[in-house]
């Protein structure tokens, strides 16, 4: 399956890394399940971007310096302090960044 190879990962955490570095406070990012959105978190934390020459910074590194990453919960009772970090994160400087699950608790509860 295409969205488990190394090519599909860098693609999106690429694009995502663009985004959060142009666009301003908030991001919402949504994948299509939970299991799609473990993997490919655990595929940024583990594969090294290699068009930066003078480091060895993981694509989750990266992401991390351009937003604060605040990742939905699997259990409900967690919802409410995610999000509050989500909105304080907006409410600064660097802005932040949401990882949720299309019809997850985040989208369903909004």
């Amino acid at each position: 399956m295409f969205r488990h190879t190394n090519t599909y990962a860098v693609g999106i955490a690429e694009s995502i890394i663009s985004i959060a570095k142009t666009v301003p406070q908030g991001i919402l990012v949504f994948f299509a399940s939970y299991n799609l959105m473990d993997h490919l978190i655990s595929k940024f934390k583990e594969l090294k971007d290699s068009n930066q020459k003078l480091s060895s910074k993981s694509y989750w590194d990266q992401m991390t310096e351009a937003k604060l990453v605040v990742v939905e919960p699997k259990q409900k009772s967690h919802l409410a302090r995610v999000r509050s970090e989500f909105t304080r994160g907006v409410q600064n400087e660097q802005g932040a960044m949401f990882f949720a699950v299309c019809r997850g608790k985040v989208l369903l509860n909004a």
